[in-house]
């Protein structure tokens, strides 16, 4: 675990440059960090009229109701997960200047990613909001943060690896918006599995997102746990990412020097 020590002694450091960041990011908007709770209300509300009203689909099992909340249950991760994706591209072209420093450069995607995934606490509490109102609260709901932070470790190890990707080809950021849409696509978020058929079901478990969604579904509306398959392959994908992509960021720091 050598290869996360400075997640751990410096760990203070990395908090105080992620509230630097969050508030970089909104400086100058009028509602300033408001926009972390207004911007998935916004997003929340226009997919529920979309899929609940005017494609006004309909799932065996799931009222109106449940259904918009089974989409929203997968929306929030994906929402924190497209934004992680598009900061951390281009995290170390926007710092250049912290590389050439003491600054711990694996902290500057990091930092990125993280904030990105502050959209994630105020989706989330929508959604238990409307868990309460339409369907069944259970106890499954304490396990929400356990998969929020495997996704976040899958995503800040995936982050390291597209900010040196970024640095080396600029095409990267273009090709991050169309990945994205690819991924709502065929992630099942305004689906459910059941629904995709058997032939190609196999190919759920190539799509990385797919084990966060489905975990958040299964807790959230389903009040059970997801398949023990699903839990295993899902927390090694994350441990194994955010390794790999760490100790690739590291590796890759002199290289960093000759890019910027």
């Amino acid at each position: 675990m050598k290869i996360l020590n400075s997640f751990i002694s410096q760990f203070s450091l990395l908090l105080r440059s992620v509230k630097v960041e969050a508030r970089a990011q909104h400086a100058g908007t009028v509602l300033g960090m408001f926009w972390i709770v207004l911007g998935p209300f916004l997003l929340l509300s226009l997919y529920a009229v979309i899929y609940s009203v005017i494609f006004d689909i309909r799932v065996p099992n799931f009222s109106r109701a449940e259904y918009v909340l089974n989409v929203f249950s997968g929306l929030v991760l994906f929402l924190a997960f497209s934004q992680a994706m598009a900061t951390s591209t281009n995290a170390l072209q926007k710092e250049a200047k912290l590389v050439f420093s003491n600054f711990p450069a694996e902290f500057i995607p990091t930092k990125a990613v993280i904030v990105s995934y502050l959209v994630l606490l105020p989706a989330t509490a929508f959604v238990l909001i409307g868990d309460a109102v339409f369907s069944k609260p259970s106890w499954h709901l304490l396990l929400l943060p356990v998969v929020a932070l495997f996704q976040l470790m899958f995503s800040i190890g995936l982050g390291c690896l597209l900010s040196l990707l970024g640095l080396v080809m600029r095409d990267v950021s273009f090709i991050i918006q169309y990945l994205v849409i690819a991924m709502l696509v065929v992630t099942p978020i305004a689906y459910t599995p059941d629904m995709v058929p058997a032939s190609i079901k196999p190919l759920l478990y190539i799509n990385p997102l797919y084990y966060f969604v489905s975990a958040n579904q299964h807790l959230i509306l389903m009040n059970t746990l997801p398949p023990m398959i699903e839990i295993v392959l899902g927390a090694g994908l994350s441990v194994a990412m955010l390794l790999i992509g760490v100790a690739l960021f590291k590796r890759a720091r002199m290289a960093m020097l000759d890019l910027l």
